[in-house]
């Protein structure tokens, strides 16, 4: 089945990017900034300037899309609102299927998920994490194993590490600086330009699924909150 590229949008952290993906392994353009605020004033910028990256106008540049992919969350409350009201506006606008993409599952997959679990987190303003474990599915898609976690990162940590059906890689800045434990011998902390989501992630992924015929209406999707853990 042929598909179109797909524009990847992320708001959930610190970082605002955009990208174009599809098919090939490598995004066709990207644009990244580091914005822990402002990602209202700085996203339409980046859409802009990845278009003209491609040479394309921004008023038909939606004509050579086949999707909008942006993460849902869990992250920056403020942040998912933004990318995903700006993602909903422009796939209506454009006539497009959406596809809602996991932050954490799209750091995991970008940290290379078929050489084992990988442990992703992302901050909160509230010195806790949003944290998950990933494996690879049948097809190398990242399959979630348990849910995802919001609590201090050492005590996520260590229940992931409990969790991982073998030794356990670590993606995210929470992870670093926590203290050793006694799981710490079966971790292993990647590279630190892993810390982070990206919309090039994002938008392959979404690329992927719309290959797979798992578009979605504009309407269907949602952000995803996650709740600290033990709260009601």
């Amino acid at each position: 089945m042929s598909v179109l590229p797909v524009l990847g949008i992320d708001t959930s952290a610190d970082y605002c990017s955009v990208a174009v993906a599809g098919p090939g392994p490598q995004p066709l353009a990207e644009w990244r900034v580091w914005a822990p605020r402002g990602h209202s004033e700085l996203l339409h910028q980046g859409i802009a300037a990845v278009f003209s990256d491609l040479g394309w106008e921004p008023a038909t540049g939606g004509r050579r899309l086949g999707a909008i992919g942006v993460t849902t969350g869990p992250g920056s409350f403020t942040g998912l609102r933004i990318g995903i009201a700006a993602a909903k506006g422009l796939a209506l606008a454009w006539g497009l299927p959406m596809v809602g993409v996991s932050p954490l599952a799209a750091m995991a997959t970008r940290a290379g998920i078929a050489g084992g679990p990988v442990a992703a987190a992302i901050s909160t303003r509230s010195r806790d994490c949003f944290a998950a474990l990933f494996v690879a599915g049948t097809q190398g898609e990242p399959c979630q194993l348990g849910e995802v976690l919001a609590e201090r990162p050492a005590a996520a940590r260590a229940r992931l590490a409990a969790l991982a059906p073998g030794p356990l890689r670590l993606c995210g800045r929470p992870w670093r600086g926590v203290e050793a434990g006694p799981e710490t011998d079966c971790l292993r902390l990647l590279a630190e330009d892993l810390d982070d989501p990206c919309a090039a992630t994002v938008a392959m992924m979404a690329w992927q699924a719309m290959a797979r015929g798992e578009g979605q209406s504009p309407e269907a999707v949602l952000p995803v909150y996650v709740r600290r853990s033990g709260t009601a």
